[in-house]
């Protein structure tokens, strides 16, 4: 189900913001680490997304040939940046505490213009969407830890070793 933070009519934990607070997030994270060293963000196509659940068998191959391409030289893609909650505004509601001043993960939608030349898909007169956004949107309400981290570990049976939890 999608759920938008700006629809009064569902239930949510978050607040709705914009590209702006996007913005602000992104460069409150920045401002906090070395831009010559530090990761600002990930980059992925649709297609090496989706290949990723095929090759794992989620979904069909099917699903790669459905891949919206309105010209032969448009690719569209993921942005993954990191930010940070350094205001209350962008904090899930009823969680101020446990998320002011920590770094999430935001996703946008970007076409790719070029080699390493990504831009982003976000429209200022939206607002943040959790699960699927719609055009424009972009994703911020990630299941981070701290302080949502599992209880336990979940290791792979076939190693004893889990990523996630290292």
């Amino acid at each position: 189900m999608i759920i938008k933070l700006n629809d009064g009519e569902k239930s949510h934990t978050g607040k709705p913001f914009k590209k702006d607070e996007v913005k602000e997030m992104v460069n409150a994270y920045r401002k906090l680490i070395d831009p010559d060293k530090d990761l600002k963000f990930a980059h992925f196509t649709v297609y090496e997304i989706l290949e990723l659940f095929v090759d794992n068998k989620i979904i069909p191959k099917a699903v790669l040939s459905q891949i919206n391409k309105p010209s032969a030289t448009t690719e569209y893609g993921v942005k993954i940046y990191i930010g940070r909650h350094s205001t209350e505004r962008t904090c899930p509601t009823g969680r101020i505490n446990d998320y002011l001043n920590r770094n999430t993960a935001i996703i946008c939608n970007t076409e790719i213009l070029g080699f390493k030349k990504y831009l982003d898909i976000l429209d200022n007169t939206k607002s943040i969407s959790m699960a699927v956004p719609g055009p424009g949107d972009a994703i911020d309400q990630a299941t981070i830890c701290p302080p949502d981290c599992p209880e336990g570990t979940y290791t792979d049976p076939s190693d004893g070793y889990d990523v996630g939890n290292a």
